[in-house]
């Protein structure tokens, strides 16, 4: 995954220039990304921080990842 916005406390500054406010667990999924993290890791991280199965950690990765590739945020996913 590729970083495109940086990230000021928990929102994120779109180039754009929109502004993204991030809750709890995406604040947690965009500091796994900071750390060049693959989707499974992301998933395993989730269900090691926080009390859910693989099968919702994956898909809130996944539908997180998209939302951000689909403002512009994530360039590769």
């Amino acid at each position: 995954y590729e970083i495109m916005p940086s990230l000021v406390g928990s929102e994120m500054c779109i180039e754009t220039g929109g502004l993204v406010t991030l809750n709890e667990l995406g604040v947690f999924i965009w500091q796994q990304l900071a750390d060049d993290c693959t989707l499974d890791t992301i998933a395993a991280r989730i269900t090691d921080e926080y009390d859910v199965d693989d099968a919702t950690a994956r898909a809130d990765a996944e539908n997180f990842l998209q939302s951000l590739h689909e403002i512009g945020a994530l360039e590769h996913f």
